[in-house]
Parts: structure tokens; sequence; C-alpha cells
């Protein structure tokens, strides 16, 4: 009884004790000289400092060494000394081969997207590749063709191009005199679309090595999100309108400037009592059983193996099957891609005489190619807790274009699809990238 009364007399004491302020108030003093900004100076010598550019450039050398420059420029040197077979072989494999089998119909469609040979766009899965794996700081990303930069490469092939109009030396034959049609089949002859494309991929790579030099990768903060999705919606738009026309079987004449898209829609209407009604099955066909395998097959199969199912990579060889067997091209007149040559491409340096043809296109698809890459790295690496230098990927995308260049490549980035499928299969490093490349030499040497 008396402890319940000691506790009843406290709680009054404890609330007066919680609810005043306390008398004592803390204080702080601070005791500092009062500088000027001349003494300032004059103790830390800071005015003394040579303000020259030779100077300032001599400083920012001073803490640098050739160990630390040569691992900066090649950071393989740095993480494949730390390599671990049994931890990360495994991924690295299982991702190469699936990465592979998604790059060749990839290259093949890409590349007749960006108005060159099916063989350019296997190239751009083999050489890029490998240089960005010793350049590259991202682990993640599948460097090669990427839908958007094909589009982008189409139009300026098609601006400069001259190979098409070879046909016009027939009609010079005629109507002039044979001077004239040998003067027009040279003039024809100049400017085929791989060496424009090669070109402008050696002019992208000098663009992105003078931005790397001059330390503009933080530019890429800049292109915000929405600026960027517009812009891939719009190339969608495009990449949709330039394949009807395979998909309806028939020929529509191209058109540049404003509003090609309109004319093109319009003749593609004009077109349709011309379809070729075999090919537009065999599109539709191949539509319905791609939609079955990413809405369906793929989601049910993730579960049970860590391989995807090869959908693109089965509607190839059907397809192949398919027009050998039923002889599409001579019986229903349905377009073919052709025989893709064995073996690799030889070197050839691009023609000079284009690059400055193709500056003015190169700029566009050098800041596009480059937002692409970073967004997609800077992604893996937030999620995987690694750092993406900007910089470095700016000489590592220059690189790769401009040695990518001398093997019939046009300007590459980095595929949405095929990354995070690399990444989602187990892929740790680049050595994903150097076995989807590895796999794919064999298949263009020996299959």
């Amino acid at each position: 009884m008396a402890q319940q009364n000691g506790d009843n007399e406290t709680k009054p004491l404890t609330q007066a004790y919680l609810t005043e302020k306390p008398k004592i108030q803390p204080k702080y003093d601070v005791h500092r000289d009062v500088l000027s900004h001349e003494v300032v100076i004059k103790q830390t010598g800071y005015g003394a400092r040579d303000k020259s550019i030779p100077s300032g450039v001599r400083r920012s050398w001073e803490h640098w060494s050739f160990l630390s420059l040569f691992v900066g420029i090649i950071p393989i040197v740095q993480w494949l000394p730390r390599y671990s077979l049994r931890r990360d072989a495994m991924g690295d494999l299982v991702a190469g081969i699936t990465v592979a089998i998604m790059n060749i119909p990839h290259g093949m469609a890409y590349g007749i997207l960006a108005g060159v040979t099916p063989g350019c766009g296997l190239s751009l899965a083999i050489f890029p590749v490998i240089v960005y794996m010793i350049l590259g700081t991202s682990k993640h990303i599948s460097i090669g063709t990427f839908a958007v930069i094909s589009m982008m490469t189409l139009k300026v092939v098609q601006t400069y191009a001259t190979e098409d109009h070879l046909l016009l030396a027939p009609a010079a034959a005629i109507n002039g005199t044979l001077g004239d049609a040998a003067e027009a089949v040279k003039v024809a002859e100049i400017i085929t679309p791989v060496e424009v494309a090669t070109a402008l991929a050696f002019c992208t790579g000098l663009l992105h090595l003078g931005m790397g030099f001059f330390r503009l990768g933080t530019l890429s903060a800049l292109l915000s999100e929405p600026l960027v999705n517009g812009f891939t919606t719009g190339a969608a738009v495009h990449v949709t309108v330039s394949q009807l026309k395979d998909v309806l079987g028939v020929q529509v004449p191209r058109y540049k400037g404003a509003f090609k898209i309109v004319f093109t829609v319009i003749d593609l209407f004009k077109s349709i009592p011309k379809t070729n009604i075999v090919a537009l099955v065999i599109c539709l066909c191949i539509m319905v059983f791609m939609t079955i395998c990413n809405e369906w097959l793929k989601p049910c199969l993730k579960k049970r193996c860590r391989l995807p199912f090869p959908g693109e990579l089965i509607s190839v060889i059907g397809g192949t099957l398919i027009s050998r067997l039923l002889n599409l091209h001579g019986n229903y007149g349905v377009t073919l891609v052709g025989d893709i040559p064995k073996g690799l491409p030889m070197p050839e340096l691009p023609r000079m005489d284009l690059v400055p043809v193709v500056a003015v296109d190169s700029i566009a698809i050098a800041i596009v190619s480059f937002s692409v890459v970073m967004s997609m790295g800077l992604t893996f690496a937030r999620k995987h807790a690694y750092e993406v230098r900007a910089n470095q990927e700016l000489f590592a995308l220059g690189m790769a274009n401009c040695i990518s260049s001398c093997f019939s490549c046009y300007p590459l980035a980095c595929s949405l699809s095929r990354s995070v499928i690399q990444e989602q299969t187990g892929g740790v490093t680049q050595i994903a990238s150097l076995v989807s490349a590895t796999l794919i030499i064999m298949t263009l040497l020996w299959m």
C-alpha cells in the first residue's frame, strides 16, 4: 500500500519534469580568427598558383601513373584476373549460347532493315562485341544490332548510295550516247550501300572518341526518359511501315523528306490488290507463332529451364525449310534473303571521301547509340552494384565503331531484348558476349 502511494506521488513530479523547460540552456562558444580574403590567399598559397593551360595540364597528370592509365583505358586487365571459373563460367556460357541463338536472326533481319546485306548484320555480332569486351565497363549489355540505329542507317544509305541507280544505264544508252551510258554506269558504281554504312560507322566512332576525349559523357543526363521514349516510338513506326511492303509482297517507291511515311502508306493501300497471298500467309503464320512463343511458351518454360525458347531461330529455320521444299521464289514469287556467304569479311578501310558526306547524319546516330548504351548499362549497374563510366563507354563505342567499320559493319548500339536475356540467363561478365561471338564465327565458317 505504501509502495502504491509512493508511485502515485512520483507521477506528478515526472509529468512536471517532462513538461517544464530546463532552466539551464546549453551554450556553444566558438573562437576563431577573423581572416580577410588577402590573408586566406597568402596562407594557402592559392594566389601564387600558375593558372596557365600548360600548368593546369601538368597538375592534372601529376597523380597519374602509366599503370593506372592503362587499367582505366583497358578495363579487362582489371576484372579478368578476378574471374572465377567455378562461380561465373556456367552463367556466362548459358547466357552466351542464348544470345547467339537470338543474334543470328536479329543480325540478318536488322542488316536487311539497314539497307545492307544480312552478312553485315552478322558481322556486327562479332567484331564490335570483342572490342567492347576489352574496353567496355558494363558487364551485361549485348553490343551489336539495334532496330532504331538500323533504321537511321537505312535513311543515310538511301540518301547517298547509288547502287540502285544502275537501272538508269540502259535508258541512257537509248536516249543518249554510249559515252553517256558508260558515264552513268561509272557514277552508279561509285557508292554502294555497304560503303555508305561503313563510312557512317567510322564517322560515328570518331564522334564517340571526340566526345570521350573532351569528357562529354555527362551529356547523357540531358536525354530525359520522355525524350528517349518518344524517339524510340517514332522509330518503331518507321520500322513497321518500312516492313509492310515485305509483308504484302509488293514493291513501292522510296520517298525522302517530310511526309514520306504518309506517301508510303498511301502507296501500300493502292498496292493491296497486288498482294502476294503466299508471302502474306507466311508472315501472318510467323507473327502468330512468335506471339504464342512470347506470351505463353517462354513464360511457361522459363520456370523449368534456364535457356529461353528459341522462337526466332525456329522461325528462321522453319521458313528456310519451307522455302526450299516448296520453291517459294520460283513458284510463288516470294522474295528471299538469298545465300549468305561463308567465312568472315576481309578487312578493308572505309571510304574516307564519304566521311565528310555522312558527318552530319552521324551526329544523331552517335548520340542515340550512346544514350541507349548508357541507359541500359546504368540500369544493370544499379541492380548489380558496380560502376559504369560514361567517358570510358564513349571510348569503347568509338573504338568498336572504327575497328568494325573495316569489317563491313554499320553503326552499333546495344539491344534491349538481348541485354535483358543475357542478364536473366545468368550472364555475369562480357565473357558471355565472347561466347556468343565465337558461336557465330563457327556458324559462318562451317555451317
